[in-house]
């Protein structure tokens, strides 16, 4: 990733309107040091002002300047069964929901996270991302917790939504 992050810094994308980027479930991680996170988030930098789709897995974005542009975002995490708390950080997802002020349509998909106890999760609650403009969602909790489930689901306020799925898969 670093090499990629130097290689691609600043890049004006002008005229991208989708953006895919997957890592294996291996590299979720939430990261303070601003030189990693840097290499992790390399599309950060870019200036994609056409931006409309974004596909992500296994990662949490961080807000970058073009964000708001997003009307699409598709994101999947798939961790072990255990993963510890640097790994899965929901305030970043907030922080991250919060700047997708565009947003029409999402679809979230998560897989075998377990952070039962965290107290990143306990911090959640009064944390709510208000996504206006979203029609339609989608949101799958494959073998996650019941907090997992519980507080993802907590964590949007999606008044517009009109069309919506919800599949929990567990053995709780």
């Amino acid at each position: 990733s670093d090499e990629i992050a130097k290689a691609t810094y600043h890049l004006d994308a002008s005229s991208l309107t989708t953006l895919t980027i997957r890592y294996s479930p291996h590299a979720i991680r939430f990261i303070d040091d601003k030189k990693i996170r840097d290499a992790f988030h390399y599309y950060s930098t870019w200036s994609m002002p056409r931006l409309y789709s974004m596909k992500i897995q296994n990662m949490i974005p961080v807000p970058f300047r073009d964000s708001a542009s997003l009307r699409n975002l598709d994101m999947s995490i798939s961790c072990g069964l255990v993963i510890n708390q640097e790994q899965f950080h929901v305030q970043s997802l907030v922080n991250f929901f919060v700047t997708c002020v565009n947003l029409e349509e999402l679809t979230m998909d998560l897989c075998c996270i377990n952070c039962t106890g965290s107290p990143l999760f306990a911090s959640l609650s009064p944390s709510h991302v208000n996504l206006c403009r979203v029609q339609k969602a989608s949101f799958s909790f494959h073998h996650c917790t019941r907090d997992i489930t519980i507080s993802t689901m907590n964590m949007f306020r999606l008044p517009t939504v009109s069309d919506m799925k919800l599949r929990i898969w567990t053995d709780y």
